[in-house]
């Protein structure tokens, strides 16, 4: 490539090829190395009038007989021109060698012989040519191309390869720890469900915001600890339909929201997302126990997504659940009494709300019907509180995107937002992989690790009304499933310094579990961690 020298007023060579030249500079760059060849261009010009100018001159002596010029003064000033325009080309042709001779004279005379406009222009069609070859170059690469198409604010999750790892990267993005901390009081007496609405329904009401929670009369200091009762108990209250506000219906595992306008002009779905989502911002899981079909359409927003999870344990009305279960295997001759008015399994009502497109059910209809009141019953119907809570998991933004994002992209961070049923949610063997011990030199610290372990695998057979791995982590974490983070460990010491300790001891903040080395036997380790887990799994203070 040439360049123009300002010192020696030369064009010199450069060992970049004018095609790198032209991909690694800017416009102005590139003006400025061609400035001084620029000022040299025009001082000729001035010297040497335009083959217009002197056409014009011309015309003008013309005019008047008495100054008419002769023919051959008139080819001189032509040549003079002629001589012009082509050292503009020669020098537009040393700083663009790969540019063809007639090319650059074209766009000379496109640009009215102005130098300026001429490089403008030729600068202008080599960033399109360069532009076209390197899309002509990157087409055969989906994912290249998919990379391309993605908005910039996505990349901010798609770097990563762990799921886990980009929820964490979306809440440390949306909450600052260091923030104006957000005050709860809770009462522990009251429904919990009802006092948080009232909260979640404030307009100031910001879940972004770090989080402090204080139980009336209870003197636990929030460091983490009573954030995650906070939740675990606004969690349980939502599997769990025990007050007045019942916003789910059907059984663990099974639930669906309840069929209720009132709750749906209240706006009470939208704070049910949110809440759940508020969870998720500081490091707990969502709502269990949630229908499997609900929660593909929440991530989804898609009908079809829901279609394959439904199953008939999903309708929460038992009644419903046996007409629909005879339908599916009646024979033939028995199909006619479901749209017959006095016949006990009579569904013309609820056909005709589903869709069902006929007026009998015939052999060849009748799965069509069984799946028309099935997915009405339990996705259609709810359709709008569904939307709701999609609403409501969108509230925070982090670059323009939503938890949903994550849903969708990392389907695996479903059992996050939405555990399952929470007997199902702990397994023995996953939460002794998130124990650390701090062993001491003490012989006897490794023989109670031993019970402690025997002690979880106990309790994770166990059913009835006993003491569950849920609340063992209660007592341990203040929250009745492993922690949302994955990095999060679960720390065991030994009350080796106080050996007259009958009962464990727990610091939830920290998630620090004290376990007692008086015992030596497992019967009595077990009975004293059953005792103390019973007592001291809801509110705070030690046994």
């Amino acid at each position: 490539m040439l360049i123009f020298d300002y010192n020696t007023s030369q064009i010199i060579q450069s060992s970049s090829s004018e095609d790198e030249m032209i991909a690694s500079t800017s416009y102005y760059d590139i003006r400025d190395l061609i400035e001084g060849a620029t000022e040299t261009a025009h001082s000729s010009t001035e010297k040497a009038p335009s083959s217009t100018e002197n056409a014009s001159l011309s015309m003008e002596k013309a005019s008047s007989p008495s100054e008419m010029v002769s023919s051959s003064e008139m080819a001189s000033s032509l040549s003079n021109s002629s001589e012009c325009c082509a050292s503009d080309v020669q020098m537009l042709r040393d700083v663009f060698p790969n540019i063809d001779r007639q090319k650059i004279s074209d766009t000379l005379v496109t640009s009215g012989m102005d130098l300026e406009k001429a490089i403008n222009k030729i600068l202008s069609e080599s960033a399109s040519e360069e532009a076209e070859r390197s899309h002509e170059d990157n087409s055969d690469d989906p994912e290249l191309v998919q990379q391309l198409d993605e908005p910039l604010s996505h990349r901010f999750f798609y770097d990563d390869e762990d799921g886990l790892q980009s929820l964490q990267n979306f809440i440390s993005k949306a909450v600052n720890p260091f923030g104006q901390e957000l005050d709860m009081c809770l009462d522990r007496n009251k429904d919990i469900l009802e006092q948080a609405v009232r909260k979640y329904k404030h307009p100031s009401f910001d879940t972004t915001r770090p989080l402090n929670v204080a139980f009336q009369d209870e003197p636990g200091v929030d460091a983490g600890g009573v954030t995650r009762e906070y939740f675990s108990l606004l969690m349980w209250r939502l599997e769990n339909q025990t007050g007045a506000l019942k916003l789910f219906e059907g059984t663990s595992g099974h639930l669906v929201t309840m069929y209720n306008y009132d709750y749906l002009s209240g706006g009470l779905f939208v704070m049910v997302g949110k809440m759940i989502l508020h969870a998720i911002l500081n490091k707990c899981n969502g709502m269990a126990g949630l229908s499997r079909a609900a929660v593909a359409y929440i991530i989804s927003g898609s009908r079809d997504a829901a279609v394959e999870h439904i199953v008939l344990d999903d309708i929460p009305d038992p009644v419903m659940q046996d007409q629909l279960r005879q339908l599916d295997r009646s024979t033939n001759e028995q199909l006619s009494q479901f749209t017959t008015t006095d016949s006990s399994l009579d569904l013309t009502d609820l056909l005709m709300a589903a869709g069902f497109p006929h007026i009998t059910v015939s052999p060849e209809r009748q799965h069509l019907a069984y799946e028309c009141c099935l997915f009405y019953e339990v996705i259609t119907k709810r359709i709008a509180a569904l939307d709701d809570i999609r609403k409501g998991l969108q509230s925070v933004k982090v670059m323009g995107n939503t938890a949903l994002v994550l849903l969708s992209k990392w389907p695996e961070l479903k059992d996050k937002f939405f555990p399952k049923a929470q007997f199902e949610a702990v397994d023995a063997a996953a939460l002794i992989s998130r124990i650390f011990y701090v062993m001491g030199d003490v012989h006897a610290n490794h023989e109670v690790r031993a019970f402690f372990e025997r002690y979880i695998n106990e309790v994770a057979a166990r059913d009835g009304d006993q003491e569950k791995l849920t609340d063992l982590l209660l007592f341990w974490t203040a929250y009745h499933t492993l922690p949302a983070d994955a990095s999060a460990k679960l720390t065991v010491q030994f009350l080796q310094e106080d050996p007259s300790k009958f009962f464990p001891e727990a610091n939830t903040c920290p998630m620090v579990l004290l376990l007692p080395t008086i015992h030596k036997e497992f019967h009595a380790f077990r009975v004293a961690m059953d005792k103390a887990i019973s007592f001291g799994k809801r509110g705070f203070g030690k046994m």
